[in-house]
Formats: C-alpha cells, structure tokens, sequence
C-alpha cells in the first residue's frame, strides 16, 4: 500500500524495516478509521512465484477502549 494514495482519513506508517540476501522485511500499521491493521511484510528477493508475505491482525478501536481500560485499572490495583 503507498502512503500517498490512501483514501481520505486513513493513515498508513511503515517501520522496522530489515533486509537480508534472501528478503526484505517490514512492520506496519494501517488506520481506517474504526479499524486498525497490524502487518509483517516479507518480499522475498528470489522468487518467481510470490511477490509478498502480509501476516496481520485487524483491530476493532472499540476494542483498544476495553483494553487500555483494563490495563489502567490493573495498573492502579497493583500500585496499592
């Protein structure tokens, strides 16, 4: 996905890129607004048959809420 061709509100960062003779390897994250998409990139430099490997997980914001809220409450039991 180009950073520069996203629809209007989405964002798109790339990062922890690493490369080796046999692939390139990066990190990103991809807001659509109620959503969010974690990726692992590989594109492997050798192969005739694939031109990408994109592992992710979406991610509902609504469920970030439930989640930092359950981290902050832990957090606070343990401080006590």
């Amino acid at each position: 996905m180009e950073k520069y061709n996203l629809p209007k509100g989405w964002k798109y960062e790339v990062f922890d890129k690493k490369e080796n003779p046999i692939a390139k390897y990066y990190s990103a994250l991809t807001d659509y607004g109620e959503m969010m998409k974690f990726s692992e990139i590989t594109h492997p430099k050798n192969s005739n048959m694939f031109a990408e490997f994109d592992d992710y997980i979406n991610i509902k914001k609504e469920d970030l809420t439930d989640l930092f809220t359950n981290i902050c409450i832990s957090r606070e039991t343990s401080f006590k």
